[in-house]
């Protein structure tokens, strides 16, 4: 049989797993809904490098929160 990692990975690389499968998306959720955007775009971050794109998208769109307070 071939080599897996995750055989090897033991239960701290479990937990930082999880932690990045859960608690990376919650926090572009919660940091999107309070920009205005939907919050379901914080799921990218699950994608490699779907973060970054997220960020990138932050920094350069017109935030709809933003918009509401200037009118």
């Amino acid at each position: 049989m071939g080599y897996s990692p995750m055989h090897n990975m033991g239960p701290i690389g479990l937990l930082l797993m999880l932690a990045f499968i859960v608690f990376l998306p919650l926090c572009f959720w919660k940091i999107y809904t309070k920009a205005g955007f939907a919050g379901f775009w914080g799921l990218f971050a699950i994608i490699p490098l779907g973060a970054f794109v997220l960020i990138g998208v932050l920094a350069f769109a017109k935030w709809p929160a933003n918009q509401e307070v200037s009118e």
